[in-house]
């Protein structure tokens, strides 16, 4: 696939860098094909769970976290002093994608909390603690 994405008109004589629109004639023409890259060889990346928004205002944040191969997924939720607050009951373990799980956190006190996320797969396992902060 390839596309024109402009052209300057008259031609200027000198280009301001070689790499002007790719190719000798200007045109932005691509012929080979784009290279993906693995996001991570790991399969629980722990940098790759996290929690948005953080801190949470309105009562519920979203747990993300990415399992290369399908998982069985288990979040437990703490608080500072290692009591367990809630269990979300079996979120996705999609192998390859970024999973994502709701927390309504309306029923919790204004603090810090800890979102533990085990994940059990074929290929590896693997556990990340998220902290989130919970504002009122």
């Amino acid at each position: 696939m390839a596309w024109k994405t402009g052209s300057l008109q008259p031609a200027p004589v000198a280009l301001p860098w070689p790499q002007y629109q790719k190719d000798s004639r200007h045109t932005g023409f691509a012929a080979e094909p784009i290279q993906g890259t693995a996001l991570s060889s790991e399969f629980f990346p722990t940098n790759r769970a996290y929690n948005w928004p953080n801190p949470v205002y309105d009562g519920k944040t979203f747990i993300r976290y990415f399992v290369k191969s399908n998982a069985t997924v288990n979040i437990r939720i703490f608080d500072l002093a290692g009591d367990l607050v809630t269990t979300i009951s079996n979120p996705p373990g999609v192998g390859g994608l970024d999973n994502e799980v709701e927390w309504n956190a309306a029923d919790v006190q204004s603090g810090i909390y800890f979102a533990r996320i085990e994940a059990n797969g074929a290929s590896g396992s693997g556990v990340a603690v998220v902290k989130i902060a919970v504002v009122k």
